[in-house]
């Protein structure tokens, strides 16, 4: 069975993190290098399953979907990552033309020095995750263990965006004493279920069939949680998870099948199921032709809220073959939620 490049290009997209990296506009901030010793201040906030410390963009407020900010107004995302590749191993890739094997145009790459340590700031056009042509500015930084990914996407037709997300994160910080807190802030049990641990990038866990590397040629399922800080409201629940379940699907076309109220792990939640369109197979007719059937796929999100630490603990999962089966397992799989004590 063959997906449409529509549905491959929407799960690249969406679930996979991978690899808009940016493409730049020179400006006045191109040349020269750029020279940072930072401290931390008040308004430096900690971002969820990294050691990263930046000063949010003003005007942002934390994601529902993602590590990162977001001025929803202006269209502007704001996406942390970190991976456990070196700096080392990940500058190297960080040229015009590493940029252009991806896809890419970059006209201006400079070099930071961030608190002593080599960084990259790229600026520059890049496909958002709608699939629209948008201005980025890019931020690269790290040490010998881990390396981090700053992308903010924004208008091309908003002229302040660019300064706005690049003093942001020229704020940042690693926090080198402050460790990876060794107990995880949840687990999940996949017992029972296809489904294994593929990886783990910047605090989400993927979990696909059998734990096979997920990529943009997905054919079957993919399942991924997450936890961060927003303080919300019992009674702004209902809709940041209505919020969250857009962000999530806003690549596919989708109807809303079932919404309700959950309790996993002692934590109160919203569970949203969506059929989902796009994906199709060809059949034989009777007069030996062909004709190109749907076939069901399943759209999956959870949201549960710890009112006492202000967590959010965010479940998705998208199956595109065996649709009913692995949206029962992406259930199974959120029901055995739990925290440590």
């Amino acid at each position: 069975m063959m997906m449409t490049t529509r549905m491959i290009n929407a799960i690249s997209r969406a679930l996979l993190i991978a690899l808009a990296l940016a493409a730049v506009s020179g400006d006045a901030w191109a040349g020269s290098k750029v020279y940072r010793n930072n401290v931390l201040t008040a308004q430096h906030v900690a971002v969820p399953g990294t050691h990263v410390m930046v000063v949010p963009p003003s005007g942002s407020k934390p994601s529902s979907s993602f590590a990162g900010f977001e001025i929803e107004p202006r269209g502007i995302r704001y996406e942390i990552t970190e991976t456990s590749a070196p700096y080392a191993s990940t500058a190297p890739t960080l040229t015009t033309e590493g940029l252009e094997a991806e896809g890419v145009k970059a006209n201006d790459i400079s070099d930071v020095d961030l608190n002593g340590s080599p960084a990259r700031i790229i600026q520059g056009t890049a496909t958002n995750s709608n699939g629209e042509e948008a201005g980025i500015v890019m931020f690269v930084f790290g040490n010998e263990r881990f390396s981090v990914f700053v992308r903010g996407y924004y208008q091309q037709t908003d002229g302040a965006a660019a300064n706005l997300l690049r003093n942001s994160m020229l704020s940042a910080i690693i926090a080198s004493a402050r460790e990876k807190s060794t107990v995880e802030p949840y687990a999940i049990s996949t017992a029972g279920t296809e489904f294994k641990l593929a990886d783990e990038v910047g605090g989400t866990k993927h979990f696909t069939v059998g734990g096979q590397p997920y990529s943009s040629t997905l054919k079957d399922a993919i399942y991924s949680g997450t936890s961060f800080s927003n303080a919300v409201s019992p009674g702004e629940q209902a809709g940041f998870a209505d919020r969250a379940a857009e962000q999530f699907l806003s690549q596919y076309e989708y109807t809303i099948m079932n919404r309700r109220n959950v309790s996993y792990g002692g934590l109160s939640g919203i569970e949203i199921t969506a059929d989902v369109q796009g994906n199709f197979r060809l059949d034989r007719t009777a007069s030996g032709g062909n004709v190109r059937r749907p076939i069901p796929a399943r759209g999956y999100i959870a949201i549960l809220f710890d009112p006492d630490s202000d967590m959010v603990y965010s479940f998705t999962g998208i199956a595109v073959q065996n649709a009913e089966s692995y949206l029962s397992q992406f259930m199974r799989m959120t029901s055995t939620f739990s925290r440590p004590k």
